[in-house]
């Protein structure tokens, strides 16, 4: 239940996509990001799917940011498909920061965690993904099947290129980001 009490705010952003080729040379099958998607959205109705902050290479703790709240999947007209979700930025302390830092423009990315099989090959001009990505015609790229999807998380850079909207951000929101970069705790590339 979205409440004042829990979140600051209800972003819409997008948290994948589906036949076009990522910044990671990777491209997801359109239909299983369709399915795995809506699953998860349909699990968010019923337990808590969070967000953690990056992508941990070890125990997950307790830095949770966000809760995926469900979505949905847009059809493009190249063929791909783009999910998009809704993230409730909790009232924790990562989550003020997610939230001061998205206010004072910094970007926040999506990134999806699951297991799939991956398969390198090259893309073929009447390949299924040509038309959503003529650049990399002739090109290997990898092939991600079997996606199952796990949660999404909130990250610096996002392969897919999938960013939260920007905020307006306040007076307030942008000085503190400016006093933390000087501070020289967050260094911006």
């Amino acid at each position: 239940k979205v409440t004042e009490e829990l979140y600051h705010c209800v972003v819409q952003a997008p948290t994948s996509t589906g036949g076009r080729v990522n910044l990671n040379r990777r491209a997801y099958d359109p239909e299983e990001v369709r399915e795995q998607h809506s699953r998860l959205s349909q699990d968010s109705q019923t337990q808590f799917v969070d967000g953690l902050k990056g992508h941990p290479t070890g125990e997950e703790g307790w830095n949770i940011p966000v809760r995926f709240l469900g979505g949905e999947v847009v059809e493009n007209v190249d063929g791909s498909v783009t999910a998009m979700g809704n993230f409730g930025i909790l009232k924790t302390s990562d989550g003020n920061d997610v939230h001061t830092l998205w206010r004072a423009g910094f970007p926040i990315g999506v990134s999806l965690r699951g297991l799939c099989y991956m398969t390198e090959a090259v893309l073929d001009k009447d390949g299924p993904y040509a038309k959503a990505n003529p650049e990399f015609v002739g090109q290997k790229i990898t092939y991600c099947t079997g996606l199952r999807l796990k949660k999404y998380d909130v990250v610096r850079r996002a392969s897919a290129e999938t960013y939260w909207p920007t905020a307006e951000a306040s007076t307030e929101a942008r000085e503190a980001l400016l006093a933390v970069t000087e501070s020289g705790a967050l260094p911006l590339e």
